[in-house]
């Protein structure tokens, strides 16, 4: 025997409403920035008798939103693939002659410190309708777009631009918000993140680079590392984030002293260093005395807390002559031990 239909038995039982039936289309003029939402619902009507009959589509709320895409002009620029700005964004800024020169010179609008380099390696032409034209200047070791090597071309998006043996820069479009946005993932790789000072990578990555323009043009090349004295007290007594706070102002004073060639970075903990370009033994002296005297002159205002902090400094210079038979491990080391002998004879002062 069938089961008896249930369904039969209960005419006023009633089913589940369809759910909202949701639709996004575009209206207007295609160039406009507009949308309207519309929404429909399916109307259901029940009887005793007659059960489920499905009724018009009703529109039950129709909503325009006027959306402000904002048109962003995107211009060309030149995103570093490798070396030492490998994710630097540069925007094309080109001279009065609509030209970017490329090379080793430091006068040139991308300038790499590379030997492999020629002072004057390639440029690039912007024509008055916008196409950008690369041309090499008879370099040494040739310049090469996307691994083909080129006397001149025209530059399409994405192209990969090679001068030397190892340096790559990538043309791209950003707008401005993506300008922002390279800039500061590409500041966030290179400092440290508490103090705003350069982190130590990019510190071992800068005094190669350094050596070798110091190697090549023969001058000086000098490097000064000191750190907080008792640190360690600072935060124990009044806690890690006024020891961060000290840190921070720290790096403050002394990067308003400093030229803007030389770079100062985040060695360790609370140990800093700095890396002068073409600064003799006498002019290095004086920046280390003078680094020393900038933090213990003026008290450091924490909050409710003044605190009379001080720093031992060690420091070294290399002469030109020195520079082919040392090495930069050699000035790290030898500026570590200058540091030691200035904490060993009483802190708060100077060793070079």
């Amino acid at each position: 025997m069938r089961k008896p239909n249930n369904r039969n038995k209960h005419p006023n039982e009633t089913l589940p409403k369809p759910s909202l039936d949701e639709h996004l289309s575009h209206h207007g003029d295609p160039g406009e920035d507009t949308f309207e939402f519309v929404m429909r619902q399916k109307k259901a009507e029940e009887t005793p008798d007659k059960g489920f009959q499905p009724g018009s589509m009703n529109i039950t709320q129709t909503m325009q939103i006027n959306l402000p895409l904002e048109k962003l002009t995107q211009e060309p620029c030149l995103l570093y693939m490798s070396g030492l700005q490998a994710g630097k964004l540069w925007p094309l800024s080109f001279n009065h002659n609509n030209l970017i020169n490329i090379g080793r010179d430091p006068d040139c609008e991308v300038s790499f410190e590379s030997p492999e380099i020629s002072r004057r390696h390639a440029e690039i032409e912007r024509l008055d309708d916008g196409t950008l034209l690369l041309a090499d200047l008879n370099s040494k070791n040739g310049t090469f777009v996307n691994n083909h090597k080129i006397k001149r071309c025209s530059l399409q998006p994405n192209d990969k631009i090679q001068v030397g043996a190892r340096e790559i820069i990538k043309l791209v479009y950003q707008d401005q918000e993506e300008v922002a946005c390279w800039h500061q993932l590409y500041r966030h790789s290179v400092s440290d993140w508490l103090t705003g000072a350069y982190n130590r990578r990019y510190f071992f990555h800068y005094i190669e680079k350094e050596w070798g323009f110091a190697t090549r043009h023969q001058i000086p090349f000098s490097m000064i590392l000191f750190d907080i004295d008792h640190f360690k007290h600072i935060n124990d007594t009044y806690g890690h984030p006024v020891g961060d706070r000290v840190l921070c102002e720290l790096v403050s004073r002394v990067q308003q002293e400093i030229r803007q060639e030389d770079i100062l970075a985040r060695y360790g903990g609370e140990e800093f260093a700095i890396l002068l370009r073409n600064t003799n033994q006498q002019g290095t002296q004086w920046q280390a005395e003078r680094i020393r005297q900038l933090v213990s002159s003026r008290p450091f205002d924490i909050g409710n807390q003044r605190l009379n902090i001080t720093v031992s400094v060690g420091f070294v210079c290399y002469t030109a002559d020195i520079l082919p038979h040392k090495s930069p491990q050699e000035l790290i080391a030898d500026a570590d031990i200058q540091l030691y002998h200035a904490k060993e004879g009483g802190r708060n002062r100077i060793s070079g």
